[in-house]
């Protein structure tokens, strides 16, 4: 699985102008962002103070998690996405071994991302350790 992890990497550390080219034109991850924050805020029992943006990558989605009033904190595997994230709180990280302690965070948001992981599961599991009880 390390071969599949790195070819994702270098794809993503290779493509940081293209997805800044491709939201100009499309609007796509900014409206996913969207329509992915105003459901979180539906489900959650509580405020969302602290979200963590897994798969940020340039910081299209994490600028709208922090637009909400929410600290936003992004994680990517990709250090190239990661240098183009203007976030206060950058981690670079995998899904599948989040980088946070348990209960860290009120929201994990896969903008876009949760289908590159090799197990889904994993990565799920993962943001149910790091999202505290009602998030």
């Amino acid at each position: 699985m390390t071969g599949l992890k790195d070819a994702i990497r270098s794809n993503f550390d290779a493509s940081v102008s293209a997805y800044g080219a491709y939201e100009r034109r499309t609007g796509r991850f900014g409206t996913l962002a969207r329509l992915l924050l105003a459901e979180m805020t539906v489900r959650a029992d509580g405020p969302l103070e602290t979200l963590l943006d897994a798969g940020a990558g340039t910081g299209i989605s994490t600028d709208v998690l922090a637009a909400s009033g929410s600290r936003a904190v992004a994680l990517d595997v990709s250090r190239g996405m990661l240098g183009a994230n203007d976030a206060t709180d950058r981690v670079q990280g995998d899904f599948d071994r989040l980088p946070l302690v348990d209960d860290a965070v009120d929201g994990v948001a896969f903008t876009a991302s949760l289908f590159l992981v090799p197990d889904p599961v994993v990565a799920v599991r993962e943001a149910r350790r790091v999202c505290r009880p009602g998030g």
